[in-house]
């Protein structure tokens, strides 16, 4: 998957393509919306395992690069990230090192966080790419998700005047904590993306570091979805 902006911003890739909309919400009115958003909560109070209270684990190993000095950026992706999947089941653990590993009733994970616009073969050339992660049909990639602090930065600076360091800091550590959870929303769910939430392929720049995670959801299908490739993540799956 890939992660991209174009004064737009997301898009993923791995072993398929997923396309881009431009308008994420135009498909759905707010009555709809308002009903898919309320089954949600409903589901999500039972968590993605049907008949196992226990959460599903995602193990995540994040390496920053060195040039990132900000403890404020890391915190605040990792409390992002963590924020946005808590409400469907879906607990994070950080780790320093990679995973020994299986994680029971749960995934492994490695994301490297840099600095560096990323550049790949196949990617767009006339899109900024944020996040890149790759995604198998019939499970997990070994492949790690590479998530740009500079792509996500110059997105940022389309929408934003100037505010001070520390309240930048924060905003820029959301906005990548963002962009980390609709990644990691590909390895949980494929390369599927859906018209709206979390997992649309398109978020607006003034939305990316706003405090409303209204618009970050995940939706009635992409929660199916989870519910779904539980035993194939796992390797559970008969």
């Amino acid at each position: 998957m890939w992660t991209k902006s174009v004064h737009r911003l997301q898009r993923s890739f791995a072993d398929e393509r997923s396309g881009l909309s431009d308008d994420p919400y135009g498909c759905a009115s707010p009555v709809k919306l308002t009903a898919c958003l309320a089954a949600v909560c409903v589901c999500a109070s039972a968590g993605i395992h049907a008949d196992v209270c226990e959460p599903f684990v995602v193990n995540v190993h994040l390496q920053v690069d060195r040039s990132i000095r900000s403890r404020v950026i890391p915190a605040d992706l990792k409390n992002e990230t963590e924020v946005l999947w808590r409400p469907y089941g879906v607990h994070f653990e950080w780790t320093d090192s990679p995973a020994a590993g299986p994680v029971p009733s749960g995934l492994s994970l490695e994301v490297i966080l840099e600095r560096r616009i990323i550049d790949a073969p196949g990617l767009p050339t006339w899109a900024t790419v944020m996040g890149l992660t790759s995604v198998k049909r019939n499970g997990p990639s070994a492949r790690p998700i590479r998530v740009s602090l500079d792509a996500t930065e110059s997105v940022l600076a389309s929408s934003r005047t100037s505010i001070g360091r520390m309240v930048y800091d924060h905003e820029l550590g959301r906005a990548l904590g963002r962009v980390l959870a609709h990644e990691i929303g590909h390895s949980l769910l494929g390369a599927h993306h859906d018209d709206i939430g979390l997992m649309r392929a398109v978020f607006r720049p003034n939305e990316l570091a706003e405090p409303d995670r209204t618009p970050f959801r995940l939706t009635c299908k992409g929660l199916a979805r989870l519910r779904g490739r539980i035993g194939l993540l796992t390797g559970t799956e008969p």
